[in-house]
C-alpha cells in the first residue's frame, strides 16, 4: 500500500470477497494540488495528519483486506467530517481555515465556489467509492465491518492510552465486536480505551448507522509507532525504524487474529 499522490485516492483488493472488513483511511494523505497549493499563506504548517499510516498498516494487502486511501490532504478538504454541517471550527468543518494549532491558512476567506469545487472534486469521490466498497461486500456478506483507521498526537482530555477504539457509543457497532477487538489489542501490549475521549467521526458514525454495517473507529498514539516523544505545531517527516517495525509487527499480529 503506497501513497501516490497524483490520485485522490487508492483501493486496496477491490474484488476481493473472502473478508468482510473493509478499511478506510481518510486522514493520511498528504498531497495538496499546486492550485490550492497556491491559495494558502507561505508558512502554513500541515499538523496533526494521520502520519505513515498507509506503510504502518501495508500488511492488509497481503492479507487480501478491501481498503481505501485517501491520498488528498485534509487541509484541501476533510472527508471526516458531515457535508451537511461544515461548520466553524476544526471540529466539524469540511475546508478548514486554520491548522489545528489554531493558525490561519489563507490570508482571505474561501468562496462558497471554491468549496463546492472541492465537494465535487475530492470528497463526494471517497465516499461514492467507500460506499460501493461496502455494497459489494454486502452482496456477498450478510454484514460487514468497516474500520476507520487514524492517529493522534494528544487529545484534550487525553486517558494516555496507546489505542482509542470508537463504536459511538455502542451505535455504530456491535459491542462485542468491539470488545473483541480491545481483548486482542491488550493481548499484543497495547493500552486501549473505549469511546474516551472521542467516539467516532463522521465516516463511523454515519456508515455505522445502517443494520447491516459495523462501522468502527481506531486511533493509534503517535507515540506508539512514531517516536517516543512530545508532538508540536510541526510536519512530521521521518520515524524511529525500530518503534515503527514493532508496531507494525504487533499491529499484524492484532489484525490476523481478529481476521483469522
Amino acid at each position: 500500500m503506497i501513497d501516490i499522490n497524483i490520485n485522490k485516492f487508492l483501493v486496496i483488493n477491490k474484488y476481493n470477497m473472502k473478508s468482510n472488513i473493509v478499511i478506510s483511511i481518510p486522514h493520511s494523505g498528504t498531497y495538496i494540488p499546486d492550485n490550492i497549493r497556491k491559495q494558502m499563506r507561505k508558512d502554513v504548517v500541515f499538523s496533526n495528519q494521520d502520519w505513515f499510516l498507509i506503510k504502518l498498516y501495508s500488511f492488509f494487502k497481503s492479507m487480501g483486506v478491501t481498503a481505501i486511501v485517501n491520498n488528498i490532504s485534509r487541509y484541501v478538504i476533510d472527508v471526516n467530517r458531515n457535508i451537511a454541517e461544515n461548520g466553524s471550527n476544526y471540529s466539524n468543518t469540511l475546508v478548514y481555515d486554520k491548522n489545528t494549532w489554531g493558525n490561519s491558512l489563507y490570508d482571505f476567506k474561501l468562496g462558497l465556489d471554491e468549496i463546492n469545487r472541492r465537494i465535487n472534486e475530492f470528497y463526494l469521490p471517497y465516499h461514492n467509492e467507500l460506499r460501493g466498497l461496502l455494497d459489494e461486500k454486502l452482496y456477498y456478506f450478510p454484514n460487514v465491518i468497516l474500520f476507520d483507521l487514524h492517529s493522534f498526537a494528544k487529545f484534550k482530555n487525553d486517558n494516555g492510552a496507546d489505542v482509542i477504539i470508537s463504536n459511538n457509543n455502542g451505535m455504530s457497532a456491535n459491542d462485542t465486536i468491539l470488545n473483541r477487538l480491545k481483548y486482542i489489542f491488550e493481548k499484543y501490549d497495547f493500552s486501549v480505551a473505549i469511546n474516551d475521549p472521542v467516539r467516532g467521526g463522521y465516516i463511523t458514525r454515519y456508515y455505522g448507522s445502517y443494520n447491516n454495517i459495523n462501522a468502527i473507529q481506531i486511533e493509534i498514539r503517535y507515540n506508539r509507532y512514531i517516536e517516543n516523544r512530545e508532538f508540536f505545531e510541526e510536519e512530521i517527516e521521518k520515524y524511529n525504524m525500530e518503534i515503527f517495525e514493532n508496531a507494525q509487527y504487533l499491529l499484524g499480529k492484532v489484525f490476523s487474529e481478529f481476521l483469522f
